[in-house]
């Protein structure tokens, strides 16, 4: 989702929109961090919890747990 976002101001935007602060917001999209160094981030942590996805992806997530379930019975 991050690099989606392309630009910072796009980036801060999404993240008061999932419910971040706007200074953290602001600190963490003007970063010139990278993606994988940012997922570590707290902003990131608030706004894309777990249930956060959970809201945003609906059937998805279950689905690819009870795929990932399956195919661990399998081997």
């Amino acid at each position: 989702m991050w690099r989606q976002w392309k630009t910072p101001r796009r980036r801060r935007e999404a993240l008061i929109a999932l419910g971040v602060r706007s200074r953290l917001a602001s600190n963490t999209a003007g970063s010139g961090l990278g993606p994988w160094y940012l997922a570590k981030a707290k902003a990131l942590s608030v706004g894309l919890s777990n249930a956060a996805l959970r809201e945003n992806l609906g059937g998805r997530i279950a689905f690819l747990s009870s795929a990932m379930r399956i195919q661990a019975t399998v081997r």
